[in-house]
């Protein structure tokens, strides 16, 4: 594990005007149950990134499959996922390889000039209006991490709380811990091929405090709930391997009410 030695916070100047680089793995049309569905999820991400109150972000797609429903939009683009590395993905996991997606990618996003945050985000989960402004503005230079949000349930939209474990919510879990759309990582194209080790060598999502302190870039948290954890609509890669009654379960112990649930909807955006 690197140390704080080997990558020094302040390798190259960093900008004053930021922008957040969003990398949504998605799979192709032969892996989904329903790809309507797929499309569906996907348009409600996009459609949280359109809603961000500050323009300063861009959105890349990698996929099997170009999605014919994308909004209009410049910062939104698509890579198709193909070639060698395409075809080792096929053998190497039975349902898709997002991570070789996700590296793909961030290449990609290396041939940007801009400095920023690059944001791993599932094509699925819808993000807090507001978001983009924050990370903006504040600007630590380092990295964001996304402790507070909700899981939410795609048909009912009942939601429960993700935040840190406490008297008044035993049960809670943060948010980071459970969903991997968690995390705005400094991203310096500027930087030689250290200044993207912490990137290269994340690991999970529910370890990203602790492993991005150890490269030097301390997380820090989103000070209001800033994303919501969408599941049960059918096609979460957790609910295709069977795995999905940990989740109702954690939704059922650390639920809201309607009406509760339904003013975060508003808040985000988004009907229930």
């Amino acid at each position: 594990m690197a140390s704080t030695q080997d990558t020094p916070l302040a390798s190259t100047p960093w900008t004053e005007t930021p922008t957040v680089y969003f990398i949504i793995p998605l799979y192709g049309r032969e892996m989904a149950h329903d790809w309507d569905q797929v499309l569906r999820n996907l348009d409600d991400t996009l459609q949280s990134l359109l809603r961000q109150t500050s323009g300063a972000w861009k959105a890349m797609i990698c996929s099997q499959t170009r999605p014919d429903t994308l909004p209009d939009d410049p910062r939104i683009m698509f890579e198709p996922f193909d070639g060698p590395e395409a075809e080792r993905a096929k053998t190497e996991e039975g349902f898709d390889n997002a991570g070789k997606k996700q590296r793909m990618i961030a290449r990609l996003c290396r041939e940007e000039t801009g400095q920023g945050y690059l944001f791993q985000l599932d094509a699925d989960d819808i993000l807090h209006p507001d978001l983009v402004e924050y990370i903006c503005s504040d600007n630590n230079s380092s990295g964001y991490v996304i402790r507070d949000g909700y899981i939410c349930h795609a048909h009912t939209f009942r939601m429960g709380h993700l935040r840190q474990q406490s008297l008044l919510h035993p049960f809670a879990k943060p948010f980071y811990k459970q969903c991997g759309s968690c995390a705005a990582l400094r991203f310096d194209p500027k930087a030689d091929e250290a200044g993207m080790t912490h990137i290269q060598n994340r690991g999970a999502h529910k370890n990203l405090p602790e492993t991005m302190a150890s490269f030097g870039y301390p997380l820090a948290p989103v000070p209001f709930p800033a994303a919501l954890y969408m599941i049960a609509h059918g096609e979460n890669m957790r609910q295709r391997r069977g795995k999905l009654g940990g989740k109702l379960r954690y939704l059922r112990l650390n639920r809201l009410g309607k009406r509760k649930s339904a003013q975060i909807a508003q808040s985000f955006g988004v009907s229930a």
